[in-house]
């Protein structure tokens, strides 16, 4: 009996797709220095030691005095690319404000707030007292700290020592971690932005 036309079909469809199984595909050969995550970083292995122990810690300030105001951002290692980097405006001579970057990666709040005291005393030494202190919000919590009520305090402490040296701050939401829970995330965002809100 003659073979259908839907037969046929459905024969020269399975050789097409025998084919398509049968490819193999190359994949691109792993550079040795290559990282795992969602891209590169900068190493802080020849960053000056901390004041908080076993950290490394990068203060960048411009150089050149030239009378604008200063904008401090401080925070973790997400700030570890503009120390590197420095950001400027496209037309320098047109800003108004000068940026300065304060980063030690893997900082806690505590930890945090030990340094911007530091940083303070720096900046003060050198008569570059910031105008605006922009604190990222730590994501770093140690592990003596597992609920998020004292992680929370802690951002408070943090908040409330830093109002005392600068009187204009702003917080900047720490960027979602790949090792972090996102609905844990989520409610530390969340309740990071009621401890700001209630200390003003």
């Amino acid at each position: 009996m003659p073979r259908t036309r839907a037969a046929r079909r459905s024969a020269t469809a399975k050789e097409r797709r025998g084919c398509q199984l049968a490819t193999t595909f190359a994949l691109p050969p792993r550079k040795p220095n290559a990282r795992k995550g969602s891209g590169e970083r900068c190493l802080a292995g020849s960053w000056d030691e901390s004041v908080v122990p076993n950290k490394k810690h990068k203060l960048f300030v411009p150089s050149k005095a030239t009378g604008k105001k200063l904008v401090l951002f401080a925070g973790d290692s997400h700030l570890r690319t503009l120390v590197f980097n420095p950001s400027i405006f496209p037309e320098e001579e047109k800003a108004t404000y000068e940026l300065a970057f304060s980063c030690t990666p893997g900082a806690t709040a505590r930890q945090l707030q030990q340094q911007v005291a530091n940083d303070r005393e720096t900046l003060r030494n050198a008569h570059r007292e910031p105008s605006l202190l922009c604190l990222l919000a730590p994501s770093n919590i140690p592990t003596e700290q597992p609920t998020m009520e004292q992680a929370v305090q802690s951002f408070a402490h943090l908040l409330e020592s830093v109002k005392m040296y600068w009187p204009q701050i702003c917080v900047l939401d720490f960027p979602p971690r790949l090792s972090f829970d996102d609905d844990f995330q989520a409610a530390l965002r969340q309740a990071y932005h009621r401890a700001a809100a209630e200390l003003g």
